[in-house]
């Protein structure tokens, strides 16, 4: 598989993070000192190192993922993951009960395909798939599509 994660991912979430709460129950967080639990730094804002972060198959699909914040990390997030798509290739058609998940495309271009129809995506669109709808990513371009999926409790 393709890795297609670079070091400064954690950076693009930090402005998520602040002001929200942030599960601690295995460690003490100080304002005044960075703390370090399971290769995370924990300091007025949070630092994940890209080394943090593992690769893993998305829904079933063909594609990657790494997840960059984990459910109960932030309330009211259940995820955000970076997410690779090889030319071709396609996440598999599925939907989410529990959350609403939102896709930022960072690179490359494709399709989106919901019960009603087939949408284009080229970098910098944005979409949202509210709770139960059923939906499938899928490259028809010639380059890799990388984008950012947040899903929402």
């Amino acid at each position: 598989m393709l890795e297609c994660y670079y070091a400064d991912v954690a950076q693009s979430v930090v402005h998520l993070i602040r002001n929200q709460k942030v599960a601690s129950s295995n460690l003490a967080i100080s304002s005044n000192q960075a703390t370090s639990f399971k290769g995370v730094t924990f300091m007025k804002v949070i630092k994940k190192p890209s080394s943090s972060f593992e690769l893993n198959s998305a829904h079933g699909g063909e594609g990657t993922k790494k997840v960059l914040v984990a459910e109960n990390e932030i309330s009211n997030v259940q995820g955000i993951t970076k997410s690779c798509l090889e030319p071709g290739a396609a996440f598999s058609w599925h939907k989410h009960d529990d959350c609403t998940e939102c896709m930022y495309v960072l690179q490359g271009n494709g399709t989106i395909r919901d019960e009603d129809d087939t949408y284009p995506f080229s970098v910098g669109d944005f979409f949202i798939f509210p709770r139960g709808v059923y939906h499938e990513p899928q490259n028809t371009g010639t380059e890799l599509v990388k984008a950012i999926f947040i899903r929402i409790k």
